[in-house]
């Protein structure tokens, strides 16, 4: 005849084994691992609501700068489809989304100068920056550059003559936009930028009486929400 104690935690057991466990197999239509009867009328099916993740792109430049010439090139800040260069893994989030909203960004930008050789030491000096603007259009200047605020900057001669800089930007600070994610000028697609854009502005400007070569490798990193989830077909 098998015994019948308790547990330390007052559960029978029988035969060593607890109670409870030797009943599961007849409950097998009740279960948290179950779905709700009313499920699709609460949620969407196969997907999230929305997901938050960081995404990447990163790039290179090379700028051939002439005696007092000013030149740039611009990132997309506010846009993971950047321009059409995707960060990686966009295009296969926007599989299951059709908004993007980006609520902050950073930039880091990586400069090394040489002369028009592409491997000689330039002796001239170069100015070079970073500039956050909603201005999708060339800065022009130097002084236009560093006076637009929310800028970097550094001048490149010999030595040294490479240099990295870092800006961040909380979008919703800098449109004084509380809420991102209710403007539909702020969310970009799977094939187009938000209508509305904050763009980096990456500048240099020659000062020297010689040419010279300017390489550039960038990172963006985004914080993105992914919504408006698409139907399954």
């Amino acid at each position: 005849m098998q015994r019948t104690k308790k547990s330390g935690r007052g559960k029978k057991r029988v035969g060593g084994v607890k109670k409870e466990l030797l009943s599961r197999g007849s409950n097998v239509g009740t279960s948290v691992f179950i779905p709700p009867r009313r499920f699709l009328a609460t949620h969407v099916a196969g997907t999230p609501q929305s997901v938050r993740r960081t995404v990447v792109v990163a790039g290179s430049n090379q700028q051939t700068l002439t005696f007092a010439t000013y030149g740039e090139y611009t990132q997309i800040m506010n846009s993971a489809y950047n321009g059409g260069g995707v960060a990686a893994g966009y295009a296969k989030l926007m599989a299951f989304y059709s908004k993007c909203f980006v609520l902050g960004a950073r930039i880091r930008v990586d400069f090394a100068l040489s002369d028009t050789s592409s491997g000689a030491t330039n002796t001239e000096p170069t100015v070079f920056g970073v500039t956050i603007t909603t201005n999708s259009t060339t800065l022009g200047t130097i002084t236009k550059a560093i006076e637009a605020g929310l800028c970097d900057w550094r001048e490149l001669i010999q030595n040294p003559d490479s240099a990295s800089l870092t800006l961040g930007v909380d979008i919703a600070k800098f449109l004084d936009k509380p809420q991102v994610l209710d403007d539909s000028q702020l969310f970009s697609t799977s094939g187009a930028d938000p209508s509305q854009v904050v763009v980096a502005h990456i500048w240099a400007q020659n000062v020297s009486s010689i040419s010279s070569v300017l390489f550039t490798t960038y990172l963006l990193e985004y914080d993105c929400v992914f919504t408006d989830p698409i139907p399954f077909t």
